[in-house]
């Protein structure tokens, strides 16, 4: 099982509230082109200027953008199980000390974590 990178609009909205980075486990900077294409690099040539920063945008996992949301802006986004075949999505966050709860549900847990994670990064100011 691989972990999924987060869609082009959810990168650009997490960058938007300020989420810096995205690397993998082998130290690779992963990004999206200015044309949404991902792009992979090493931590090298990375840093070396070959790429035009202000041109790029990281491309986190869900996971890694869902763990930012959790230890960056107190906000924990949760996929349950709704029914037999579907998932739903909460939030919980210690900014208000509540929970967004949407009614929106999906037969595919990603579908569903990344619509969260974009709800999530649209509520913070």
């Amino acid at each position: 099982m691989q972990d999924q990178l987060v869609s082009f609009e959810t990168a650009k909205l997490a960058k938007e509230k300020g989420f810096k980075e995205a690397t993998t486990p082998f130290d690779e900077i992963v990004v999206y082109n200015i044309d949404g294409e991902v792009c992979r690099y090493n931590r090298k040539g990375f840093e070396s200027n070959l790429v035009d920063v202000d041109k790029t945008v990281p491309a986190p996992t869900q996971s890694l953008l869902q763990k930012w949301l959790r230890e960056e802006k107190l906000m924990d986004v949760i996929v349950s199980p709704h029914g037999t075949y579907e998932y739903c999505v909460d939030i919980f966050t210690n900014m208000t000390g509540g929970i967004l709860t949407f009614n929106e549900f999906s037969q595919v847990y990603e579908e569903i974590l990344e619509c969260g994670l974009q709800k999530a990064l649209r509520w913070i100011v």
